[in-house]
């Protein structure tokens, strides 16, 4: 009964209770597949506050890295770049007015 009910957090029931035996029969065929075959998660709200459920994740934590951690690196990238432009021209100001004071 525990494994129906956890399988129940991942399985869709319709509200309507027309067919609640049909429903629940082709959940039992569904369980008994997964039973034979293979060991399955799903990712759910235990507290029931979302309406649905993941079979599989979309992403691992491993893309997640790579899509915020390049970004960010060409962000630092152009920053510095940006800085060292700045501070070539501060610089070159500083420079002129050296040359300026010194004739």
């Amino acid at each position: 009964m525990g494994l129906l009910l956890a399988f129940l957090n991942c399985s869709y029931i319709p509200k309507c209770g027309k067919n609640f035996e049909e429903s629940l029969s082709l959940v039992n065929v569904v369980m008994e597949n997964f039973k034979k075959y293979q060991h399955f998660s799903c990712f759910y709200d235990p507290e029931g506050t979302q309406k649905n459920v993941l079979l599989t994740k979309l992403y691992s934590s491993n893309v997640v890295f790579h899509s915020l951690f390049w970004p960010t690196c060409m962000m630092i990238g152009g920053l510095a770049i940006v800085a060292m432009v700045k501070l070539t021209q501060y610089l070159s100001l500083l420079c002129e007015r050296i040359q300026r004071i010194n004739r």
